[in-house]
């Protein structure tokens, strides 16, 4: 499992204009620098798992309450929470464990491990114990070496 941060409206890299023109203007909606941050998680064999999307918003207000009733959110296929500064927490990271990795877990009637990195939401006493308490191995790659070990750095997120 990993986080990787989301651009909801991608700059863009090129602008195409005639020759010897001095200003070009880019048309956007003003949002280049609202982000999300999604939790992906793949199994070793592949599987996705639900994302996890953690929204840049107040908790508890309008949107995450109309989110949660949303069909799709309802039936398990996207999760959808919203944090302050759109960060994976400790508590989001709980949640995550609670609701995306234990269920999946269950659903193969066999224990697995999870990967990931030193973040301070992941290694912080109250998610290790939640770790320990629920009996799931993890394995955390050590500080620098996420870009060598983190198969989602490697190959997933810098596409998503």
């Amino acid at each position: 499992m990993d986080e990787t941060p989301c651009n909801l409206e991608m700059g863009f890299d090129t602008t195409i204009d005639f020759i010897g023109k001095k200003n070009i203007e880019v048309e956007t909606f003003g949002r280049e620098q609202y982000r999300i941050t999604i939790i992906l998680t793949i199994e070793g064999d592949g599987t996705k798992l639900p994302p996890y999307v953690i929204l840049k918003r107040k908790p508890g207000k309008t949107i995450e309450n109309h989110l949660k009733n949303l069909e799709y959110i309802f039936k398990n296929k996207i999760f959808v929470c919203c944090q302050e500064k759109g960060w994976c927490t400790k508590d989001i990271f709980a949640n995550w464990i609670k609701n995306i990795f234990i269920p999946y877990q269950k659903s193969l009637n066999d224990k697995c491990s999870n990967i990931f990195d030193m973040a301070s939401s992941h290694i912080s006493n109250y998610s290790l114990e939640i770790l320990n308490k629920y009996d799931i191995n993890y394995i955390t790659i050590p500080a620098g070496m996420t870009p060598i070990c983190q198969p989602l750095d490697i190959e997933v997120n810098k596409i998503f």
